[in-house]
């Protein structure tokens, strides 16, 4: 497992000293960035057909009660 890290990082190159600057100064900047706002998920909403049932079966309990 070693080795094959040895190998992954010795074919990539070393990262200049600017690139580290620039990489480096987009990491603070994005620190410094209020967080997005969460996303809230929307809320479970019954289906069509489950209001149609519910709809039925009230009207058969007044009905049948009535």
């Amino acid at each position: 497992m070693m080795d094959q890290i040895k190998q992954f990082r010795a074919s990539t190159p070393v990262i200049t000293r600017e690139a580290e600057d620039r990489a480096r100064a987009a990491l603070l900047l994005a620190m410094r960035e209020p967080a997005p706002a969460p996303v809230r998920p929307r809320g479970r909403r019954m289906p069509r057909l489950a209001w149609r049932l519910v709809l039925a079966g009230t009207a058969a309990v007044a009905l049948v009660g009535g």
